[in-house]
């Protein structure tokens, strides 16, 4: 599980498979996952010395908030954040499916139900774990 959510971390912050090791620590991938790390590790720090329920949210209220001001101190335009890597690209509204139109590319027919019974019970214990987890958590 560790493994999977650390490559998954790396996919989703360069945006793209993750071929191997050398390819992280190329400049321009190294300065977009380096900088999500950074990030991760300042709010270790800040946890350390500040207790208190609002720090988690608060820190990630105003994280956007700075970014852009650091951007756009820098000159950067949305364009400019989009095309180094560091927003999304998002498709014209034109290429936008409704999610209703989703569903009717899904065939049910070919679902095979038994899997779905035999998986039941881990699905509802991971769910009730997490509903656990969410609860356990310190204010």
């Amino acid at each position: 599980m560790g493994i999977f959510l650390f490559i998954t971390g790396f996919t989703l912050s360069l945006q793209q498979e993750v071929p191997d090791l050398a390819f992280l620590f190329e400049l321009g991938n190294l300065k977009l996952w380096g900088t999500s790390f950074g990030i991760a590790v300042l709010l270790l720090a800040v946890s350390l010395k500040l207790k208190h329920r609002l720090l988690v949210p608060l820190f990630y209220t105003f994280l956007p908030v700075i970014f852009y001001i650091f951007a756009f101190a820098f000159g950067s335009s949305i364009e400019d954040l989009r095309s180094a890597g560091w927003l999304f690209n998002f498709e014209s509204q034109e290429t936008i499916v409704s999610p209703i139109e989703y569903w009717t590319y899904f065939d049910f027919g070919v679902v095979n139900v038994n899997a779905i019974i035999v998986c039941l019970p881990t699905i509802i214990s991971l769910s009730f774990f997490g509903l656990l987890h969410v609860v356990s958590l310190n204010f």
